[in-house]
């Protein structure tokens, strides 16, 4: 026997594909791996070109800061200029993920120098964080569906 056109298990099925109850994938873990290590998310979902270059770009900016002798913001209370600057720069070191987490775990500290290229080097450092989040947020709208194929 054939099911009727407008019969209730299709339309339950409809409507459970449109609530977004069924997922290809969990969505929790390729943002972990997002934020953990440059690209992993990315190559989870398949997309291997992506994440190697999110890998290349994010792990290379964050290296030549430390290179150029940038240091890491420590956050610190004051006056509001002191306090938007040092904790601004401290959520864009904390966006680096496992880069972050072992620079610091292996001991590297350095003071404020003078100069433009030790300013520079502490630049590239949040930068490379703030584009980790970018990729971020990018695997997020791979996964929930929002971002088109490309």
């Amino acid at each position: 026997m054939v099911p009727k056109r407008g019969s209730s298990k299709g339309r339950e099925e409809t409507e459970r594909k449109s609530s977004g109850t069924a997922r290809k994938s969990p969505i929790v873990l390729p943002l972990v791996l997002a934020y953990l290590i440059p690209g992993a998310g990315h190559v989870y979902l398949k997309r291997h070109w992506h994440g190697l270059a999110l890998l290349a770009a994010i792990s290379g900016m964050f290296f030549c800061g430390i290179l150029m002798q940038g240091r890491m913001f420590v956050p610190t209370s004051g006056n509001i200029y002191t306090t938007i600057m040092t904790y601004g720069g401290y959520i864009g070191d904390l966006c680096n993920g496992l880069l972050y987490v072992l620079t610091v775990g292996l001991g590297y500290e350095q003071e404020t120098l003078p100069g433009a290229l030790h300013d520079y080097g502490t630049k590239f450092i949040v930068c490379s964080g703030l584009l980790n989040l970018l990729a971020v947020v990018d695997v997020f709208e791979i996964v929930s569906g929002e971002k088109a194929e490309s």
